[in-house]
């Protein structure tokens, strides 16, 4: 039986590991990508990319909205056997960890220009031309043309990664189960400690 356990929990620590790394993978090559054409850094550099991984975060909670049943994230639907989160690692990588599983209407208004999110959907398009064009614009070189092709990136992985986080952390709930209360004791323990180490420093 504790054999069993280990093996368990040792499995899911690994494929929990693993979710969390692999959302990063696409920003890490795209970016690798591109800097290797050309160097991206302007003077513009941290604020433009900060600008569009926050339309990026946005475009992840339209995303949220429109994929995601109220439903789902109900208490007892999280940590229900057999619901909507009870996905094996597999199932979860097909689903919500797949960026073309989630209806774009709410970031795609065209060709769809239809239901509630169509205007939220243009204000986030527009907000996400921006980002990627005004360094072109502004500076006409090589290297605004790269940075305004990383800010799309970054756009582009902030509203999934900004799903896939959130989906990933009614997945984690599930499997922790109750555990997942001791975990939160632990992290706020921590914290705390932290934050009072901290203050004795500053003393």
């Amino acid at each position: 039986m504790p054999r069993d356990f280990l093996a368990n929990a040792g499995g899911f620590v690994v494929h929990a590991l693993a979710l969390a790394a692999i959302v990063f993978v696409p920003l890490a090559l795209g970016s690798r990508l591109i800097n290797a054409f050309q160097d991206a850094r302007l003077r513009w550099t941290p604020y433009i990319e900060l600008a569009a991984l926050i339309v990026g975060l946005a475009g992840g909670s339209l995303l949220l909205a429109y994929n995601l049943d109220p439903a789902a994230v109900d208490s007892g639907e999280i940590f229900r056997p057999g619901g909507p989160w009870d996905l094996t690692f597999l199932q979860f990588l097909a689903s919500w960890g797949n960026p073309f599983f989630y209806r774009l209407d709410a970031v795609l208004p065209w060709p769809f220009w239809h239901g509630p999110a169509a205007g939220s959907g243009l204000l986030f398009l527009l907000f996400t031309a921006a980002t990627a064009v005004t360094p072109a614009v502004c500076f006409g070189t090589p290297r605004a043309v790269a940075n305004g092709l990383r800010n799309l990136l970054i756009v582009l992985w902030g509203a999934y990664a900004t799903a896939y986080g959130v989906c990933l952390s009614m997945w984690l709930l599930n499997k922790l189960n109750f555990w997942a209360f001791l975990v939160l004791i632990v992290v706020i323990q921590l914290a705390r400690h932290r934050s009072e180490h901290v203050v004795l420093r500053l003393r």
